[in-house]
């Protein structure tokens, strides 16, 4: 039986996590001491330095932020750090 549309976006997310990993504890007091610690725990692929995206979060945290409310923030680059699509990862932190 094939996968649905909505099946399959589901699916890719939990493949994303899967490679990014889910990390508790992530400590810092402000955005940019988070973010760097974020970016120098979660898995990353090999063409990408924790320098590289620490930098490009907080260039992004800078224009505008991505915190969406209740504690939620969905921090990213404002451009694409990767080529291949089998290095794109989302990873779930918890401070």
């Amino acid at each position: 039986m094939e996968m649905t549309i909505e099946e399959k976006k589901l699916s890719d997310i939990i493949e994303k996590i899967e490679r990014g990993g889910m990390f508790y504890h992530i400590h810092g007091t402000k955005i940019t001491e988070i973010l760097k610690n974020i970016a120098f725990t979660i898995n990353l692929p090999d063409s990408l330095s924790p320098e590289t995206l620490a930098a490009s979060m907080i260039e992004r945290e800078e224009v505008m932020t991505t915190a969406i409310g209740d504690g939620i923030s969905l921090p990213h680059p404002r451009n694409t750090l990767i080529s291949d699509v089998k290095d794109e990862r989302i990873a779930v932190c918890y401070l």
